[in-house]
């Protein structure tokens, strides 16, 4: 029994260790500006360099790909890239968590905000739908449907949306919220 959890332990310390190496590597590589001192210095890779970065993003890729296996562990990543702020990285996860967990109707309202903020709010209201085609009871989907129909001018949509969102519990924080923004643009439109 102790050896059996030793091993457990071990592996996911391993994989613990490999994603956060690959996030942290993922940030300097495409986030982070360069010092102005290499500002004007583009090195190409040495061919060992090259063939580490390939073994590395095999590995990374392997790892994502055993990560996907489990539905929790991939919703735990995709969050943390949706809190990072990696939209795009976290719409990837999404949409890979909804392959596995196609009624996940939390995902798709997080895939639907992430679409968002990227830029492809058509794509974010046709994930939303799906996601209220699968549980029209789940208040947050209506919150978020509204709120991206309302900042892409389709205001009647909107209202329906955020009309849902109160019906199902106005005294809830969502509710509260839903609340405010419903005022908020029958406001504007006066």
């Amino acid at each position: 029994m102790f050896a059996k959890n030793w091993v457990l332990n071990l592996i996911f310390l391993t994989i613990y260790g490999l994603t956060i190496f690959g996030l942290t590597r993922s940030y300097y590589m495409e986030s982070a500006p360069a010092p102005a001192s290499l500002a004007k210095v583009s090195p190409q890779p040495t061919s060992e360099l090259s063939n580490s970065m390939n073994r590395f993003n095999l590995a990374t890729g392997n790892l994502l790909s055993e990560i996907s296996k489990s539905g929790s562990e991939l919703t735990r990543l995709a969050d943390s890239y949706f809190q990072q702020k990696n939209y795009s990285k976290a719409a990837e996860l999404y949409t890979r968590l909804l392959k596995l967990e196609p009624n996940n109707v939390e995902a798709h309202n997080d895939l639907g905000l992430s679409l968002y903020y990227i830029g492809q709010a058509e794509d974010a209201i046709a994930a939303l739908k799906e996601g209220v085609a699968n549980d029209s009871r789940y208040q947050r989907i209506w919150l978020t449907l509204g709120f991206i129909q309302a900042n892409t001018g389709k205001t009647e949509e909107a209202l329906i949306a955020f009309a849902k969102a109160i019906e199902i519990d106005a005294t809830s924080g969502v509710g509260k919220e839903a609340v405010k923004m419903r005022e908020r643009l029958l406001a504007s439109r006066r």
